[in-house]
């Protein structure tokens, strides 16, 4: 009760409270700087101060500024606005506010080993507050979700959205993706960067670069991979490209190559006073929600060996030859401002030959040529509004580019458009006022609101109507291969899939087979007409148990087979689907890979239309209880298609 604590440009003082004039030199007046702070708390007896900084870390010091602890506690950026509380004995705790509802104490009353961290969340782990990153797993039905507030990596069924498993990771994660054996890379603003296997949850990598890892590409095999990192307190503005050794004996850096300018800052800079530096290129203290890394900063184009890098500060894209690690050329972007705030975005079409470039309301169209960039087509730029930006994306065959971006001086005037790439004409458009983002996985786009997630099939030249598919803004990660459309939101994690609402099922009363089980037949891929289904058969396990798929254009009341046992579901012009006669694995499933464009079926080819409901049952061999050889059938579901 003798002192007042404050906090003033980096600096520390402890001010004497029976004087009554005090300067800086005043007798009594501790003094100390700690060049990052941005609040403080006292313990009751004035030793122990804890200090909080602009890097979300929290440090332990004695009442005369000597440093105990480092980096005892993550506290994130919303504690300097709320806080830290303090108790009588030197016990801290740090109250984390608004939408991400933890609480972190602070014992600091032994020494340097003694400071340890408790951390409450008042809302499940299946929640994950804060910003997110989220990636499929190759060959699975399965996302990877890391949660920057909590400091979590979870595996997620993608069409149940249960839970499978979470492992600890190092707080302030920044970007994920995926290697193809599945192993998970997050990068961190630390700039460690950890290999995290999805079956066992645990960390099998862990690699320290120099600066901020502000992105990360897993090459396409392999176990190297690309980051991209941004600067540091002292060198803000520093950012470099940096091929990465993720796990083994000769895991670290392997080579690095130096870009213009960091495109999308992660942190909050500091100036040597303390305060923040925000810089030309913007200061976030987070990632924002609608960063998608398919379409961030750096994109790559593993075919041809390039990277493309979009640098706000300098306003150019740089073209990288990553065989070389040289800048190759730059193409200039003197439209979008180089102090506007707001994002920007890279989406490279699928073969590589288009690239889409979109900042302050403004889409640029570029073709990718030998000697650089060629602009293709340019809309309107929106110079008035400098923080909005917006994600955008190709058609499957990459001929079709999907153009979000503002289409008049209001903000409520945005368009997206369906691009030709070879021509730069406008094929369709959709009044986008009340859109914010796009995301286009081939010829499906996921259309973000204010209030949920909308999305668009584009064919034959046309966008359909959109359809509503959840009712909160989100973070998504979709594959339209595998019908399944995950989302993370500060309220959870929400995922749909895409056959909900276009399935029936029929004749799951059957007989069982051989097994014990009836034979089950369920659908994945995706629902839309025109790509690819997939239906698979399980529970068929004794002598392979090989089968036939019947197709017809309706279900039908259950009706008992001929011979043999089970029902028919199967009503209409019934068809058998011509594909080789196959047994079953050893896991009792048996898959029918179906181009539903066309395939041909006993009785001529078939074209699936939008809107049209085709039915599947499965006709397969099995085994009387009594030994006799005998024939069964699978449950029966019909699709209505997108």
């Amino acid at each position: 009760g003798t002192r007042a604590w404050g906090l003033f440009q980096g600096e520390i003082f402890a001010l004497p409270v029976d004087q009554s004039s005090v300067t800086p030199s005043s007798p009594g007046v501790r003094r100390f700087q700690v060049s990052t702070a941005g609040t403080l708390a006292v313990s009751g007896d004035g030793s122990r101060v804890l200090v909080g900084d602009y890097r979300n870390k929290a440090s332990l010091y004695d009442g005369n500024g000597v440093q105990l602890a480092s980096n005892v506690g993550f506290i994130f950026e919303f504690a300097r606005s709320r806080g830290m509380s303090q108790a009588v004995e030197p016990v801290f705790a740090v109250v984390r506010s608004n939408s991400h509802d933890q609480v972190m104490v602070l014992d600091a009353r032994g020494p340097l080993s003694g400071v340890e961290e408790h951390v409450f969340n008042s809302s499940s782990i299946e929640s994950f507050d804060g910003p997110y990153g989220i990636t499929e797993l190759p060959g699975r039905d399965e996302v990877a979700i890391r949660a920057l507030s909590s400091s979590v990596l979870g595996v997620f069924d993608g069409i149940s959205g249960a839970r499978r498993g979470t492992v600890d990771i190092l707080p302030e994660s920044t970007d994920l993706d995926a290697r193809s054996d599945g192993i998970v890379l997050v990068g961190h603003r630390g700039g460690e960067l950890l290999a995290i296997d999805p079956d066992t949850l645990t960390e099998v990598g862990r690699v320290m670069l120099r600066g901020a890892i502000e992105q990360v590409e897993a090459e396409p095999s392999g176990t190297r991979a690309w980051a991209r990192v941004g600067g540091s307190t002292s060198e803000p503005h520093i950012a470099a490209l940096v091929l990465v050794e993720t796990e083994g004996p000769l895991a670290g850096e392997l080579a690095r190559i130096d870009l213009l300018g960091v495109s999308r800052p992660l942190v909050a800079y500091l100036s040597q006073t303390g305060g923040t530096f925000s810089g030309p290129d913007g200061a976030y203290g987070r990632l924002n929600a609608d960063f998608d890394a398919a379409s961030g900063g750096v994109v790559f184009d593993h075919v041809r060996g390039l990277a493309y890098a979009v640098s706000r500060r300098y306003r150019v894209i740089e073209i990288i030859d990553l065989a070389t690690l040289s800048v190759t050329s730059s193409y200039p972007l003197p439209f979008i401002g180089q102090f506007l705030g707001g994002e920007s975005t890279l989406t490279l079409a699928p073969d590589g030959e288009h690239l889409l470039f979109s900042a302050n309301g403004t889409s640029l169209l570029l073709q990718t040529t030998p000697a650089g960039l060629v602009e293709a087509a340019f809309r309107l730029p929106g110079l008035s509004h400098g923080n909005s930006s917006f994600t955008q994306g190709f058609s499957s065959d990459s001929q079709v580019a999907f153009m979000l971006f503002q289409s008049s001086p209001s903000i409520s005037g945005r368009t997206l458009e369906a691009v030709d790439v070879a021509t730069g004409q406008t094929l369709d458009s959709l009044p986008g006022t009340q859109y914010g983002s796009v995301h286009a996985r081939g010829d499906e786009l996921v259309l973000g609101s204010a209030d949920g997630i909308d999305l668009v099939h584009f064919e034959g030249g046309t966008f359909s109507a959109p359809e509503r598919v959840l009712d909160e803004i989100a973070r998504v990660a979709f594959d339209p291969a595998t019908g399944v459309l995950a989302a993370s939101s500060l309220s959870g994690l929400w995922t749909a899939d895409l056959f909900q609402g276009r399935l029936q099922a029929a004749c799951d009363t059957g007989a069982p087979n051989a097994t014990g089980v009836q034979t089950t037949l369920t659908a994945s891929g995706s629902p839309f007409a025109g790509e690819s289904l997939v239906l698979t058969s399980s529970g068929l396990m004794p002598f392979g148990m090989p089968g036939v798929l019947g197709v017809s254009d309706a279900l039908a009341p259950p009706m008992p087979a001929a011979s043999g046992l089970g029902e028919f579901c199967l009503g209409g012009a019934f068809q058998r689907l011509v594909a080789p006669i196959e047994v079953a694995d050893g896991s009792g499933q048996r898959v029918h890979v179906i181009a539903t464009d066309s395939f041909a079926t006993s009785t001529g080819p078939v074209s699936v239309a939008p809107g049209s409901t085709w039915a599947f049952q499965e006709w397969h061999r099995d085994v009387a209880p009594g030994g006799t050889a005998t024939s069964n059938a699978s449950t029966a579901l019909a699709i209505t298609f997108r």
